[in-house]
């Protein structure tokens, strides 16, 4: 039985390099804490399911078509998922009656068929949920899944497996046959299927009629007894053997459908989480691209609108084509928030999930990867500026054609002319080997000097000011500037009448 709710059969998912550092850098906290409200399964599988990035549009796109089922169908997903709880709640409190009393075969056989006769239950109630929706979902994924469940999971199938767990239970004797050897040891230990039930009374009374071929133990006969104890044993470790994997495989496959329906809960939580804030949102449009693609309007930094109780300010962009985007400007302007906005959209994306946006197109990254500024070594054993160059070295091996990095100040703690060399060289080689470059700074030589490269394939955005001098928060494409805004800022907050010379 299979699940494939998150992934079309075949897909492959990896886990993105320097994980810690995404949750940090990008504020991703705020969007599993939405995703999860309290709940520690929906936490830990949206908090993985980011982190293990999609690559290819197909598989984007098949993961949002089981969402869209999801969204127009709620309480389809509300019963599979509620099934499985119980399910797993049923199991646990199950295994403190009937699970590890002994390691002797004959246990391990009576906890597995106590726990797969339990467990029985739950896969008649997934079958009759498939059963009443089949006809109602257009996905792939949930199409599939729903077909398969009322296949795999027939009347006649469970009522077989019922009746095969209750003969396991031996409630005459165990039936076997065995061989001798040449030396007459017995050998080749085989349970017989039992005879079918005969009424209980039946069974009672058939037990007592003696047969010629009956052995009986006397009670103080210990040699007899353990030769019967291990005959028994032998005969049933095989079947209890066969018993335990079957009710490790049913158990996997409803922790499976648990696992995977707890994400499209998270999902579903998050887009109800933006909706309360009136905050636009959309399934962005993968595709995979040769050339960068990367465009959206109204987008905002999905943290942030979760932190608050109001939409924030939205952003446009359209850089198709671009590796390069770098953001210049003032401070507290809306730079490290962009950035931020445009690396949760990737990773929104990537995960199937709707982003803060109105509209969105993008190439699927490979590798995701950050590199924001850092508070100072406490220890003091090295320099900020060793630091961030010892950061930039780890990220060196996990970079691949197509990456995107996330800059944020980076280099900027050592004077203008160093670090902007530094980051020039660092950008340069990054976009001439074809990953994709997102650079926030305030280094107005780094800036000035790709600027001069005139390269299509750079796009320069930088902050702007509302008209009364306050900062906007929205980003404009042009020149980078040789200033900072402070002089306006100065005016708005201390003096609209100060004169400055020149």
């Amino acid at each position: 039985m299979r699940v494939n709710l998150l992934h079309a059969l075949g897909a492959e998912q990896s886990p993105a390099p320097h994980a810690e550092d995404l949750v940090l850098d990008l504020g991703l906290e705020p969007v599993i804490s939405a995703c999860a409200e309290g709940d520690p399964v929906v936490r830990d599988v949206m908090r993985a399911t980011l982190l293990h990035p999609l690559t290819s549009a197909s598989d984007i796109h098949f993961r949002q078509d089981v969402m869209r089922d999801f969204m127009e169908h709620p309480a389809l997903l509300r019963s599979l998922h509620d099934i499985t709880t119980r399910s797993l709640g049923a199991e646990r409190e199950a295994r403190k009656h009937i699970w590890g009393l002994t390691d002797r075969p004959e246990s391990r056989l009576h906890s597995s068929v106590e726990l797969l006769s339990l467990l029985l239950d739950f896969l008649r109630e997934l079958r009759k949920v498939a059963d009443s929706n089949t006809a109602l979902v257009g996905s792939a994924g949930v199409s599939a899944f729903l077909a398969a469940t009322s296949a795999d999971l027939s009347d006649e199938y469970l009522e077989q497996v019922a009746l095969s767990l209750d003969s396991m239970r031996f409630r005459t004797g165990i039936p076997a046959t065995v061989r001798l050897s040449p030396v007459n040891g017995i050998i080749d230990y085989r349970v017989d299927q039992p005879p079918a039930r005969q009424g209980r009374l039946r069974e009672f009374f058939g037990t007592l009629k003696r047969s010629p071929w009956v052995v009986t133990i006397q009670p103080r006969d210990e040699a007899g007894a353990t030769a019967l104890r291990h005959m028994r044993d032998f005969s049933l470790n095989d079947l209890a053997d066969t018993l335990e994997r079957s009710a490790t495989h049913v158990q996997r496959y409803l922790l499976l459908l648990h696992h995977e329906t707890a994400f499209y809960v998270g999902a579903l939580n998050l887009l109800h989480a933006f909706q309360r804030r009136h905050v636009p949102t959309c399934f962005p449009k993968p595709t995979d691209s040769a050339t960068p693609v990367l465009a959206f309007t109204d987008l905002c930094d999905a943290g942030l609108a979760l932190r608050g109780q109001d939409a924030p300010v939205t952003n446009d962009l359209d850089a198709d084509g671009r590796s390069l985007i770098l953001i210049t400007g003032a401070n507290s302007g809306g730079k490290s928030t962009f950035l931020r906005s445009v690396g949760l959209a990737h990773l929104l994306t990537q995960a199937g999930l709707p982003v803060p946006a109105r509209t969105m197109k993008v190439s699927p990254a490979p590798q995701l990867l950050t590199h924001f500024k850092r508070e100072e070594d406490a220890s003091l054993t090295s320099g900020k500026l060793d630091e961030e160059l010892t950061r930039m070295s780890d990220l060196i091996p996990d970079l691949v054609a197509g990456s995107l990095v996330l800059f944020n100040e980076s280099f900027a703690s050592t004077y203008e002319q160093e670090g902007s060399e530094i980051a020039r060289n660092v950008v340069l080689a990054l976009t001439r080997r074809g990953m994709r470059v997102i650079y926030v700074t305030h280094m107005y030589q780094l800036a000035e000097g790709l600027a001069e490269m005139h390269d299509e394939s750079h796009l320069f955005l930088r902050t702007t000011l509302t008209p009364d001098g306050r900062a906007s928060y929205r980003l404009h494409t042009g020149a980078p500037e040789p200033r900072s805004n402070g002089i306006e800022m100065y005016d708005r907050v201390f003096s609209s009448a100060a004169v400055w010379p020149g």
